[in-house]
């Protein structure tokens, strides 16, 4: 009932694209660099640390977005009607459901506090967090920028929608997240990530968001140990709190994902101007 709504100029844009590849192409272009890039990053953690290898990653998958775009001849970041109210919007959503996940928690009998980072030199914490929003902007490029769309285009809003979020999940695996909770609630900010770069017609709330919760450890670790500004640690019921887990393991996080995917689903997108797909 909600193809004609997800239907938006972003998704138009894409099937517009001068040199539009195919989408079953893409996906197994996407799936082989996404999983060099991992293979490489974790080669090189042990000599370069984790910083620089998450670097590495990170930067691979940006390349590889704005690459495989230009080749079809679309914008991977498009000009979008209300791109600073869709970023604020999505701080502001991305710290509320930290909140939101906390009191969840805390009604299952958990308790517990904000915690900052670790103390270390402040120019590692700083280099973390970068890195940290890097990967944030660098992950949505690639999956919502690049991905989606081309899925979307060709196999319809839902069915595109539904395979980028299996591979952002199958991407954090093969990163290292395990876990049968952890693995659900990466698929489920998968679909909720994808439903907010559709809703917004761009990448400005759904990046705002996904850092916004890697910087919290929400959705798993963070590039580093150093690379989080502040994380909500609980003690209680591990199934609520998620327990070694941290937050991503916990079902105050899936239910809290539950709640926001019907929101977006529920309130109507503003109009978005296509934009011209690019010669």
């Amino acid at each position: 009932m909600f193809a004609a709504d997800l239907d938006n100029p972003w998704i138009i844009a894409s099937r517009q694209a001068p040199r539009r590849p195919p989408a079953t192409l893409v996906a197994l272009i996407g799936a082989i660099v996404a999983g060099a890039l991992v293979f490489a990053s974790r080669a090189v953690a042990p000599a370069a640390g984790q910083v620089v290898s998450s670097f590495i990653t990170f930067v691979g998958l940006a390349l590889a977005a704005i690459v495989a775009t230009r080749l079809e001849g679309r914008r991977l970041w498009p000009h979008e009607a209300f791109g600073p109210a869709a970023a604020f919007g999505g701080l502001a959503m991305g710290l509320g459901a930290v909140f939101a996940c906390a009191a969840v928690a805390s009604i299952a009998g958990a308790s517990g506090m904000i915690m900052g980072p670790p103390l270390v030199p402040p120019g590692v914490i700083v280099t973390a967090l970068l890195v940290a929003a890097l990967g944030a902007a660098a992950q949505e490029m690639f999956f919502r920028g690049w991905i989606q769309p081309v899925l979307g285009a060709a196999w319809g809003v839902w069915p595109g929608l539904l395979v980028t979020a299996a591979a952002f999940a199958a991407f954090h695996v093969a990163a290292g997240a395990h876990g049968p909770l952890v693995v659900g609630n990466l698929l489920l900010t998968g679909v909720l990530l994808g439903l907010l770069a559709l809703r917004s017609g761009g990448l400005a709330a759904p990046t705002a968001a996904h850092l916004m919760w890697t910087w919290t450890g929400f959705i798993g670790p963070a590039s580093s140990p150093e690379g989080v500004l502040a994380q909500v640690r609980l003690h209680g019921p591990a199934l609520w709190t998620g327990g070694d887990q941290g937050l991503a393991g916990s079902l105050a996080v899936t239910a809290v994902l539950l709640v926001l995917g019907a929101t977006i689903l529920t309130v109507r997108p503003q109009a978005v101007v296509a934009p011209e797909p690019r010669a």
